[in-house]
């Protein structure tokens, strides 16, 4: 009898510990599908993500790269003397990557063939060294049929296009802060600085874009097109920096709307798969059909990741293999495919 008086308590604590209506056993053959489905470190602060049509590069100081059909990781070695990634895009298959040494004051943009066998340090090939000023590469966006560079130098920024991959021009755009991302939309360059919205018909015309819908944003974060649409995620601060709101915000051509805003939601990044709209935040991603109506995911095994709790850096969707990318800062690069979140 005495057994049988421990074992029914201890069976009840079991079954009656929930997560909302879930008993713990359910709770846990969910926990057990998140698996960690490769050698990607996983504290690691994916900073940087780029794909090629099949083939994957994220990077923290150094580039990881694997192909989209297989779940094995690679590291692509530095070019001699610049140990430290600042910056990645491909254009016209070709990685292109900024470089620097560890004090600074080395630095360089090169590339190499997106879809090589094998690197080594020798396989990069500087380029634009005779026309882009000497400071940090901080961001390289691709975007209609010009390759663009923000350079942080002596304090500014400035932006340079390229249109085959290897020399450099000036845009004449000097914003006084970072530029977060560069889209071609509607036969339009549109550069979104994280104080400005900049516009234009080619990347030598870009002014900045005046619209109401913009007032309530402190600081803009990303930038995306689906070609239909033109999407922009921003915050609003108070005044100790902390995070009010979040917002999201489109343009179809003709009119610029805002969403309203949500509350102390930190708005990193977007992307889309299929009508569904996705927003990366400082906690994790929220999801909708509408820019109003967006929540936690609660579908999946969302719930059960650390994804709720991590700052979303990048969000990424491979139309191809259906496979939706979420970049967070120290706590390494995720995928979810159908349905399912798993590690990489």
């Amino acid at each position: 009898m005495k057994r049988i008086a421990l074992f029914i308590p201890l069976f009840f604590l079991l079954v009656s510990c929930t997560r909302g209506t879930v008993g713990i056993f359910y709770s846990l053959s969910i926990e057990e599908k998140i698996l960690d489905l490769s050698n990607l470190p996983n504290d690691l602060r994916v900073e940087r993500f780029a794909a090629s049509s099949d083939r994957y590069f994220v990077s923290e100081l150094k580039i990881f790269y694997r192909d989209a059909d297989s779940s094995e990781w690679e590291t692509i070695p530095s070019p001699e003397g610049r140990p430290m990634n600042t910056s990645l895009a491909v254009f016209g298959g070709y990685l292109y990557a900024g470089f620097t040494d560890a004090e600074l004051t080395e630095k360089g943009l090169y590339r190499v063939d997106a879809s090589a066998s094998s690197y080594d340090a020798a396989s990069w090939e500087e380029v634009g060294s005779s026309d882009l000023p000497s400071g940090t590469i901080t961001r390289l966006f691709a975007a209609g049929s010009a390759l663009f560079a923000c350079i942080h130098d002596g304090g500014s920024y400035r932006l340079y296009y390229s249109t085959d991959g290897t020399s450099f021009s000036d845009t004449g755009l000097s914003p006084s802060a970072p530029v977060q991302g560069v889209a071609f939309f509607s036969s339009t360059y549109y550069v979104l600085a994280e104080d400005g919205v900049y516009g234009g018909s080619s990347p030598t015309g870009l002014s900045q874009i005046s619209d109401s819908a913009f007032d309530p944003i402190d600081a803009f974060t990303s930038i995306y097109t689906d070609g239909t649409t033109l999407y922009l995620t921003g915050i609003d601060l108070d005044e100790d920096g902390d995070v009010v709101n979040g917002y999201l915000l489109t343009y179809d051509t003709s009119t610029w709307e805002s969403s309203t805003g949500y509350d102390g939601e930190g708005f990193t990044s977007f992307t889309k798969e299929g009508t569904s709209l996705i927003v990366g935040t400082y906690s994790g991603i929220l999801t909708g059909n509408d820019i109003d109506s967006l929540d936690s995911p609660s579908d999946g095994n969302y719930l059960s990741t650390e994804l709720p709790g991590l700052h979303i850096s990048t969000l990424y969707y491979d139309s191809s293999t259906q496979t939706l990318f979420a970049g967070t800062l120290g706590g390494g690069l995720w995928q979810r495919t159908e349905g399912e979140w798993n590690r990489e």
